[in-house]
């Protein structure tokens, strides 16, 4: 069997305003295309896949060889017409609809032809009457003589799918899930059933809300402290919270679900002008201005958060050059990164401010409609000794931003550290843009990015690509 993913239209105007103009198996899901979870749900069923893409069109994340160039604005059934020419009459296609997964589905008859029918949970104004509440959903597997018969001498949809149901030679299927991602409100819904549990997590969704819930009583506590608090000076800009409990050795809390892109799937999935991406920095910069204005919370007298950064890579020291035994000349040049950044951060001093503490992009939902930032996922304290921290040094968050535009740390979680995102000139000319914004100290920033890098080496030490991404990022910035 062959199977066709139908992508050759770009997502509607609305998806287009959050990622850019894309094609549907761009988009972000669980850190990943759509694409490549479409290819996944296809494996063990079809011998070869095909991609159908608009002439000309270069995806920047995607590289795959079978691909089918077409006109952009082909209507469905010309598109169809188009892909029955390319193949023998008597092989079998699945055609997959590019914004659809269909996972799950069951065993396929080698002789027999099916149509995907599924129950909706939205109005669709194509959704047909005649199916008994189902409506003709994902996709289709025919034997391309029936497919080129049932597209003969018509020129809408409509004909075909009545073509189809007259054809006793079709079976209709429903053993399969189906997850539409072909508009915002039915892109956001079945993205929530692909959830991303982190390593000190576990996540749920409950009635509007997700409940967060860990072993690590102490993260969950400080995380669900900070938004709690942080609500009443950025109301608009952080998720509501409730329902904190502690049951044997594990915590647990819920925070409002909100369906809106995380920031982190638009760098690194979307298609949008980087001048686009140097506004929405700057909109994070207001609020990052109106938190640390906050004198409230300014509370904390620490003797560790004036120099937090030095302190937290000379914890981790041990553990990151123990992710390069057995490679002594990684070793060596890690080791004399390490030595250079201590003794650059030994006695900076930083003005203690109220601190989000872990502001990457992939913490940061972005609200389109209001060009507004909504923070996630804070760290909400410095050290464990000291317990909730609502404070930190005034750089930190500045840092964490510029990691993850500057130096491409959501990039290199995705699994993309060979992009050319990475080339020198590209990183120096993002570096350069985000002095401007910020008006740091050029080399207090570089340093202070690869005190990130280095300080997180030991977190991802089971994944051996995002270490060498890491890796990587560092010694391109060695040459900034």
């Amino acid at each position: 069997m062959i199977a066709v993913i139908l992508s050759s239209q770009f997502v509607e105007i609305n998806l287009q305003v959050e990622y850019g103009k894309i094609l549907p198996i761009e988009l972000p899901l669980f850190n990943k295309t759509l694409l490549d979870h479409q290819l996944k749900s296809l494996e063990g069923i079809a011998e070869e896949v095909f991609i159908t893409l608009p002439n000309g069109y270069v995806p920047h994340l995607i590289d795959y060889p079978n691909v089918i160039y077409v006109a952009e604005n082909l209507s469905l059934i010309d598109l169809l017409r188009e892909v029955a020419s390319r193949f023998k009459t008597n092989e079998t296609i699945y055609i997959y609809y590019g914004d659809t997964l269909i996972l799950n589905s069951g065993t396929f008859l080698s002789n027999t032809n099916y149509s995907f029918i599924q129950k909706p949970k939205f109005n669709y104004a194509w959704a047909s009457t005649a199916l008994n509440g189902y409506v003709y959903a994902g996709g289709f597997i025919l034997k391309n003589k029936l497919l080129q018969n049932c597209i003969k001498g018509i020129n809408d949809f409509g004909s075909f799918l009545s073509n189809l149901a007259d054809s006793a030679k079709v079976e209709n299927y429903t053993d399969f899930g189906w997850f539409d991602f072909g508009h915002p409100y039915t892109y956001y819904d079945s993205r929530k059933q692909f959830l991303e549990s982190r390593a000190f997590n576990r996540l749920e969704f409950q009635k509007g809300y997700l409940k967060k819930s860990s072993h690590d009583i102490f993260k969950v506590w400080c995380e669900y402290s900070w938004l709690y608090k942080a609500k009443a000076l950025l109301a608009n800009h952080v998720p509501q919270v409730k329902g904190f409990n502690i049951l044997a050795n594990e915590a647990s809390y819920e925070v409002e679900y909100i369906n809106k892109a995380v920031l982190s799937d638009v760098f690194v999935f979307g298609n949008q002008p980087n001048a686009l991406i140097i506004q929405i920095i700057r909109s994070i910069k207001a609020q990052l201005d109106l938190l640390t204005s906050v004198t409230s919370f300014k509370d904390i007298n620490s003797t560790l958060s004036d120099n937090f950064m030095y302190l937290k890579l000379q914890e981790r020291q041990s553990d990151i050059e123990q992710q390069f035994i057995g490679d002594s000349e990684s070793l060596i040049k890690i080791k004399q990164s390490i030595l250079e950044n201590l003794d650059f951060f030994k006695d900076k001093n930083y003005a203690i401010v109220p601190m989000h503490g872990d502001l990457c992009f992939s913490n940061i939902i972005y609200d389109f409609s209001l060009f507004t930032p909504i923070l996630i996922d804070p760290r909400g304290y410095l050290s464990r000794d000291e317990g909730f921290s609502f404070n930190g040094p005034i750089i930190y968050d500045i840092l964490k931003l510029a990691h993850s535009y500057v130096a491409g740390y959501d990039f290199i979680i995705a699994g993309y550290n060979s992009h050319d995102f990475f080339e020198v000139e590209q990183v120096k000319l993002r570096l350069n843009q985000f002095l401007e914004i910020f008006e740091i100290d050029r080399q207090e920033l570089i340093m202070g990015m690869k005190n990130l890098f280095l300080s997180m080496l030991p977190l991802h030490k089971e994944s051996k690509e995002r270490i060498k991404g890491f890796v990587y990022i560092l010694n391109q910035l060695d040459q900034l």
